[in-house]
């Protein structure tokens, strides 16, 4: 059972961690499913394995992704328990006592770039240029000095309250939906053999983007682009998932047909092995000499309308969020799009089941664009 307080109980013993040890959530259902992703954390003890989970779904699912004054509700939502509890405690840190010392976390744009950055100096060096002053005086209330920095200005005790009740309520919900979700699916036993390929992906409401597809017009083969591909191999060592630790006998035909079958559909319920079939497949297609960028639907989706999901990808998503500079992340970009012309880049657009129904229009043309993609989805 998760309801709010429970919730709330869990996060503020954070602090103590082996107090979390006899906690109700520690086998709740989202922490046995969640452990099927992590097997490593299961060696933990249950109160920092608990605490580990609640962070890294938190991040997965509530980072904001832009650095942009728009999103400010989103940014203030996602730092008061980021820089509060789950940041701190991910990196072995001391955690603020109390409302009044996250009030002075969250007034601080160089602690709180490095929280963004999820401890990436250069990253988070990157993220204080005075180009992303608006956003630094949306989230601190206060601007950055060109020639020096500002003294930080401690957000009210009463604000920081009054964000972590909402962000505490909305990641009750979330569990609470997940736990739902896990309830009504059935046995996961054998679920690695019920996750067939379909031949080509239902796409909602799709009209093809001519203005805007991913791929650019090139009309010969230069030097610059077997240049473009090489880089973007290289490239590929900072954004490949982690290969799975263990790979079924049920799942290496779909592994193989996949390498040529690219635009295709994984289905398989809750818990079922997607997300770590979608990982598997990434390793084969890079051996296969492809180029797979594994993509969150549901983060992508409130940046569907202002970029492609290979422009995502590279400034937002798994690429923009490495340590590399922005020239690094620009030169990505236009080699994933030399790939897309050379028919090697393939998009492995996973948690699809997450979208809100109004995201699914844009998003689905999007996706149509893309020549080479595989969904996975219930």
């Amino acid at each position: 059972m998760i309801d709010y307080e429970i919730l709330k109980d869990a996060i503020e013993g954070l602090r103590i961690p082996s107090k979390l040890d006899t906690q109700p959530l520690i086998d709740a259902l989202f922490v046995q499913q969640f452990l099927k992703r992590r097997p490593a954390y299961e060696g933990l003890a249950p109160g920092r394995r608990l605490g580990l989970i609640l962070a890294d779904l938190w991040r997965e699912h509530f980072y904001p992704g832009e650095m942009t004054a728009k999103l400010k509700r989103q940014w203030d939502r996602f730092l008061v328990l980021e820089a509060g509890y789950f940041y701190p405690f991910r990196m072995k840190q001391i955690l603020p006592e109390g409302q009044p010392q996250i009030g002075t976390v969250l007034g601080s744009p160089e602690r709180i770039a490095e929280i963004i950055a999820n401890g990436h100096a250069a990253k988070a060096s990157e993220l204080l240029d005075v180009r992303h002053n608006e956003f630094w005086a949306a989230i601190c209330r206060e601007p950055l000095s060109v020639n020096k920095q500002s003294a930080a200005e401690v957000i009210a005790p009463t604000t920081v309250a009054s964000r972590q009740k909402v962000a505490i309520q909305k990641f009750a919900e979330f569990l609470i939906a997940r736990e739902e979700e896990i309830e009504v699916s059935p046995s996961t036993s054998s679920a690695p053999a019920e996750l067939p390929i379909i031949p080509r992906p239902a796409v909602v409401n799709a009209e093809p983007l001519a203005a805007q597809s991913d791929s650019p017009v090139i009309t010969e083969t230069t030097s610059s682009t077997i240049d473009a591909s090489a880089r973007l191999d290289v490239y590929l060592d900072h954004v490949l998932p982690p290969t799975p630790v263990f790979i079924p006998d049920e799942w290496l035909p779909i592994i193989g047909l996949a390498q040529f079958n690219r635009r295709a559909i994984i289905q398989g319920e809750i818990g079922s092995g997607k997300t770590e079939l979608m990982r598997a497949l990434a390793v084969s297609l890079k051996q296969a000499g492809l180029v797979p960028l594994y993509v969150s639907i549901a983060q992508y989706a409130p940046h569907a309308t202002s970029m492609t999901v290979v422009q995502y990808f590279a400034t937002q998503g798994l690429f923009g969020q490495s340590y590399l500079s922005e020239a690094e992340r620009e030169d990505f970009a236009v080699a994933a799009g030399e790939a897309i012309r050379r028919d090697r880049l393939v998009i492995l657009a996973d948690q699809c089941d997450d979208l809100l129904e109004a995201e699914w229009p844009i998003v689905s043309q999007r996706l149509s664009a893309i020549p080479n993609l595989i969904v996975a989805e219930r």
